[in-house]
């Protein structure tokens, strides 16, 4: 299927619209706002993304913002995940937004709480105790373990108060969980290597690239429901929980018609008179650039820490850097990692 690439001027086209809501979600600051549109536009830029429909790439910055989340993805606070779906008689890829357990921990963070959440291997030393009102929780973890077979995934959260709650759930209970999601079910894009390990009970997609990070993410989205919740959290676990994607496959996939260039895609949702945003692309650059880097340290790290340690001596301050000495950055580190 041929799918027209999102631009970065087809984001702002399609942002307009969403300006004041956007400025009114973000405080009515306007410097906060041209920030976010400058990171928003810049998620064309990506591969995958921008083979996706704009409008569902705008629905899901502005569900970000509603979330209260950062939308650098230096942050972490969220993925967007390409989908392919049926969208009445045509079939179209749109993003999904899926919340990180680091997002739900901000959130959190904003109203006092305090949060951790891990995966527990089979070679881990792990156990949880209950006696009565008591709750004992004990991990070590294995560092010598090369097979990291998954086991539990646990979420804690400690109140302002003091209170401390623990979410835990084993492989049955992540497995089910992960199963509801439209993304572990096949349909007429689904590849034969995909359906085979959906045949055989095994993740694909993001659970399968991103497994503990989801399992976290789950278990920590399980805890929220338990805790005593400010608003903004309960905003954010329903905002969570709508399955954007409602994938079907009773019909063959149909060629998706290329769209006009130059025609807003949401020009039924404009109500205001046409407002030109105009912000400066170079930031939300380099915001993606120093997440693509750190990416690539924490991939890396397990079989390169000695020489990636010495790589960034040469760059204390690579975190304030600009843009050229970021890709400097990048393209040197690739080199270490490849030796």
């Amino acid at each position: 299927m041929a799918y027209a690439l999102v631009t970065r001027e087809d984001m702002k086209i399609a942002l307009k619209p969403e300006l004041g809501n956007l400025k009114a979600i973000l405080g009515g600051d306007q410097k906060r706002t041209d920030k976010f549109l400058a990171v928003a536009a810049s998620i064309a830029d990506d591969e995958k993304l921008k083979q996706c429909e704009v409008k569902s790439l705008v629905e899901c910055c502005v569900t970000v913002a509603k979330m209260g989340l950062d939308i650098s993805p230096a942050f972490g606070h969220f993925y967007m995940v390409p989908f392919n779906t049926k969208d009445g008689n045509k079939w179209v890829k749109k993003a999904q937004l899926i919340v990180s357990a680091r997002g739900y921990a901000y959130t959190l963070a904003q109203a006092g709480w305090k949060t951790k959440s891990f995966t527990v291997n089979e070679a881990d030393d792990f156990s949880y105790i209950v006696d009565g009102f008591d709750e004992k929780l004990h991990f070590q973890r294995n560092l010598d373990d090369d097979q990291m077979i998954f086991k539990y995934a646990v979420a804690m959260a400690k109140a302002p108060t003091g209170e401390i709650f623990i979410e835990i759930l084993n492989k049955t209970q992540i497995k089910k969980h992960r199963l509801v999601g439209s993304s572990q079910k096949a349909n007429d894009y689904t590849k034969e290597e995909d359906r085979k390990r959906l045949a055989d009970g095994l993740p694909i997609g993001v659970w399968r690239d991103w497994f503990s990070e989801m399992s976290e993410k789950t278990v920590i989205k399980k805890l929220t429901k338990k805790l005593p919740m400010g608003e903004q959290m309960s905003k954010m676990v329903d905002l969570d929980s709508q399955d954007f994607l409602e994938i079907k496959t009773d019909t063959p996939p149909q060629i998706q018609a290329q769209p006009q260039r130059g025609v807003d895609p949401l020009q039924s949702f404009k109500q205001e008179p046409e407002i030109i945003v105009d912000v400066d692309d170079s930031e939300a650059e380099s915001e993606t650039k120093l997440a693509e880097i750190q990416i690539m340290f924490n991939q890396y790290k397990k079989t390169h820490m000695p020489e990636m340690k010495q790589f960034f001596e040469a760059y204390p301050n690579w975190r304030e850097a600009d843009l050229r000495t970021l890709y400097e950055i990048q393209e040197g580190l690739q080199d270490v990692c490849n030796r």
